[in-house]
């Protein structure tokens, strides 16, 4: 269900990105353009990014089904037979 999702926002995220690096996001001439290094911003996406990503989402899956592991650890074979 994670790798679903996953693939779904990296596909949304691959064509925002595309969407904008059409023409960019205008920033305008001053300060702001001067520290950037140009009028427009551009995006782009590296393979590391998605694989970060993919990483990131694995862990936190795996750390979603921990709490409910540790806390059938913890308890006591009576306790499960009786439905306490």
């Amino acid at each position: 269900m994670s790798f679903v999702v996953w693939a779904v926002s990296t596909i949304i995220g691959f064509i925002i990105v595309l969407l904008i690096n059409i023409n960019g996001i205008y920033l305008g001439s001053g300060t702001i353009s001067y520290t950037l290094g140009g009028e427009y911003l551009f995006f782009d996406v590296k393979i590391i990014d998605i694989i970060k990503s993919f990483i990131i989402v694995m862990l936190f899956s795996l750390c979603a089904t921990l709490a409910p592991g540790i806390s059938i650890c913890k308890r006591n074979i009576v306790d499960a037979l009786s439905n306490r």
